[in-house]
């Protein structure tokens, strides 16, 4: 018996040791590789870390490069800048040959691998613009998990750059044609008044019978109106990217489409679970685990089996009559796709990959957009009643939907909505990987290093949006008013949501137009006030990190019928 437990004690013993002696060598491995980066970026003002990135801050482990922790960056950040001020004005710089680039702000942080991040509009023009070639998409690190078919089967947001990007934005931009953007401001309007009939409208019906504070199965009511659901905004964008991006019914609304109904569910679903479980754990056993206990792998199947339908119903359609008017995304791009040549056709696969990034950027992007306009209207009333103004001006005494044709006028409403973004851009960071050494400013790059060009640091301590009229933290559309400054931060890259250059988002044109057609409609019947008291911590709203950064859920606005 004694034999035996002292052969336990040393078979454990052994096993710990090697446990340890795996880490040690692993801790000094990452040691020596953090010291490696760092040496080739000594020039270059920042930090380090132990992992490359991370949900949350961990002091040492991940405390700069983590998820929800943007404004610790731009606190960094503006750190730096406090600093570069301070050398400027101590070495009379503006008398430098590099003027361009004295105020560049950078930092970097060090992990297995440098993270270099910008939040300046010159630094950022050379990555996305005048220095493109030696930056490059990290598809394998960040957009990889977005093939959902297949590793091979791309679109046009994960495609590398070069020709197969290329194939892709051949196939894809025809889709956005005018007739669809006409198609996309008809089906807003008609997903926003099915919002108000079916639901908002009956919270405020109770709201006035009972006059108390009380929960129903719509919503919360409170006296004369209701608190919002931010996920209302998330059903009426999928409703839209449903008709004008599908041409069907997703039964959001109504019980008219079972067909729809399942498409819509499946697709949900894959949005909600899919990309973190395939960035985690990749293709192995793990992941393969989670999506079955997620039912991700049967929506998965059956949106797939879905889009096969809807593509062969869409190719027999065209083969019979080339020119029918079928005007939403996925007929124009199937259309696109059977008129080029055999060698530049795009896969069935990557087709539904197109699809399925329709799905992302026109629901996902919209929808957190309207969520952020809400926090920033309903705290700023007088910003909230100049659009509404804007909005039945164009409505009239009858109070007409707006159109297409309404959005040109739209300019209070469109400066909102700029101005939104310019604080609360939806992707927060563009990321790139440097394919080859290269100098930004007065720095240099060494290759492989992955680059994030912060834009909402750079929205907000940019000077374009800093000076004795408004601050950059400030939510003033009216700076977006003037038209020849609006050309002027959009071309500078001062203000770039829609991120820059060859691989800008294809379809900005068509979130924007929804963004203000939908808020216009809202405008018209509906006043928002802001229920948080934000000068306590527990009610200060914040990103949320995920596909978007979304306003946290703590954020409560009251919805009232307007006056």
């Amino acid at each position: 018996m004694m034999i035996l437990l002292q052969s336990s004690d040393l078979w454990l013993t052994l096993l710990t040791t090697c446990c340890l002696s795996l880490l040690l060598f692993y801790v000094l491995k990452t040691l020596v590789n953090l010291r490696r980066n760092i040496a080739k970026v000594q020039d270059i003002p920042g930090y380090w870390q132990l992992l490359s990135e991370g949900f949350i801050r961990i002091p040492i482990l991940s405390p700069y490069i983590a998820h929800g922790n943007s404004d610790v960056i731009i606190q960094l950040l503006k750190q730096e800048q406090l600093k570069q001020q301070q050398h400027n004005k101590d070495s009379n710089s503006s008398n430098s040959s590099n003027h361009h680039h004295s105020n560049q702000l950078c930092i970097r942080v060090s992990t297995h691998r440098n993270n270099i991040l910008f939040a300046d509009k010159d630094s950022c023009k050379e990555v996305l613009l005048t220095k493109s070639s030696s930056f490059v998409k990290p598809v394998e690190t960040f957009y990889e998990p977005f093939n959902i078919f297949s590793k091979k089967a791309t679109s046009i947001l994960t495609a590398p750059d070069g020709p197969v990007w290329k194939n892709h934005h051949v196939v894809v931009s025809p889709s956005f044609t005018t007739n669809n953007l006409r198609l996309m401001c008809q089906a807003a309007i008609r997903a926003t008044d099915a919002l108000f009939h079916t639901k908002w409208e009956k919270l405020l019906k109770s709201s006035q019978e009972s006059m108390i504070h009380h929960q129903t199965s719509l919503g919360e009511i409170k006296k004369d109106g209701f608190v919002l659901d931010l996920e209302d905004y998330s059903d009426v964008t999928l409703a839209v990217i449903g008709e004008a991006g599908f041409g069907i019914d997703f039964g959001i609304f109504s019980e008219t489409s079972n067909d729809g109904k399942k498409f819509r569910e499946a697709l949900t679903n894959v949005i909600k679970h899919d990309y973190y479980q395939r960035f985690f754990f990749g293709e192995g056993l793990v992941r393969k685990m989670l999506a079955r206990y997620t039912k991700t792998d049967q929506a998965l199947e059956l949106m797939s089996e879905h889009l096969n339908r809807y593509i062969s119903q869409r190719q027999e359609e065209f083969k019979k009559d080339p020119e029918k008017p079928l005007n939403d995304l996925l007929s124009q791009l199937v259309k696109a796709n059977m008129e080029e040549e055999s060698n530049h056709k795009l896969t069935l696969d990557e087709l539904k990959s197109n699809a399925y990034i329709f799905v992302i950027a026109g629901h996902e992007t919209t929808s957190t957009t309207l969520q952020w306009l809400m926090y920033e209207l309903s705290k700023n009333q007088k910003t909230q009643q100049k659009a509404r103004e804007e909005a039945l001006r164009i409505g009239g005494p009858e109070l007409r939907a707006p159109n297409f044709d309404d959005y040109a006028s739209m300019d209070y409403i469109h400066a909102t909505m700029m101005e939104s973004l310019r604080l609360h851009p939806p992707v927060v960071s563009i990321v790139k990987e440097c394919c080859k050494t290269t100098t930004i400013g007065k720095y240099k790059i060494p290759k492989g290093s992955t680059i994030y060009l912060d834009a909402k640091a750079c929205q907000t301590l940019s000077a374009d949006f800093n000076n004795d009229t408004y601050k950059g933290t400030d939510f003033a559309p009216e700076r977006f008013l003037d038209k020849d400054f609006k050309q002027k931060v959009i071309s500078s890259v001062s203000w770039f949501p829609f991120s820059g250059g060859n691989r800008k988002c294809i379809g900005y044109s068509f979130s924007q137009i929804e963004t203000c057609m939908i808020l216009c409609r809202l405008l018209q019947f509906y006043e928002f006030t802001l229920l948080n008291d934000e000068s306590k911590k527990e009610d200060k709203i914040v990103d949320v990190p995920g596909v978007t950064a979304r306003p946290s859920s703590n954020l409560r606005v009251l919805v009232t019928r307007r006056r």
